[in-house]
């Protein structure tokens, strides 16, 4: 008698973020690879969901020695980014704050005076503080506008987060090589925690002895 075939269940496709994500990890291994880090941190600052990280670390497995040419221009063009976010904020606020919630982001009032909170307690350090959140940076970068920020102690504040991050993850790519791989995916956090306790001591050692 003939039996009724299995029918194969049928794949999802993937949402757009993981199809975004697929892609920029596509392009690590081609030699578009240093460009499209560049745009993707420069995007990811105003407007694009996905991180530079996962680049910058293919980057660095690839080629070890130059981790710091890596980390550097993640960081130019992260800040370069933050700059647009900014002015985004700053200028058409109203466009924004409609734009936010197509880009997933959920509430950006609430975000916003959130953003405010941090700058009220860390200062400039608050893009430091907000590498220890699961905020998006763009979020910083266009409420920094939104809330009119003082803009060199905007790009203070925004280079020395981005360069913490981006340099922690390739300097420790460099030093540990394959096996650190899973410590940054998992305490990349804490790490970063610690960096920011440090500079904040510092910070709070100068003020004292002057």
């Amino acid at each position: 008698m003939p039996t009724d075939a299995p029918v194969a269940p049928r794949k999802e496709k993937p949402g757009l973020i993981k199809r975004l994500y697929d892609w920029c990890m596509a392009q690590a291994h081609t030699p578009r690879a240093v460009t499209t880090m560049n745009a993707v941190s420069f995007a990811e600052s105003s407007f694009f969901p996905i991180p530079p990280d996962p680049l910058l670390i293919a980057l660095c497995y690839a080629n070890p020695t130059k981790w710091w040419r890596y980390a550097a221009w993640c960081t130019l063009y992260s800040v370069l980014g933050g700059m647009l976010g900014y002015y985004l904020g700053l200028q058409f606020e109203p466009f924004v704050r409609k734009l936010l919630p197509m880009l997933g982001v959920t509430n950006p009032d609430a975000k916003f005076v959130m953003v405010q909170a941090f700058y009220d307690k860390w200062g400039f350090l608050a893009l430091t503080a907000k590498s220890l959140t699961p905020i998006p940076f763009k979020i910083f970068t266009i409420a920094s506008g939104v809330l009119h920020y003082n803009f060199p102690l905007f790009v203070a504040g925004a280079t020395l987060g981005r360069a913490i991050r981006f340099f922690l993850v390739a300097g420790l790519i460099r030093l540990f090589g394959e096996k650190v791989r899973p410590f940054i995916e998992k305490q990349l956090a804490l790490v970063v925690t610690i960096f920011f306790v440090v500079i904040v001591l510092g910070f709070v050692a100068l003020r004292f002895l002057r």
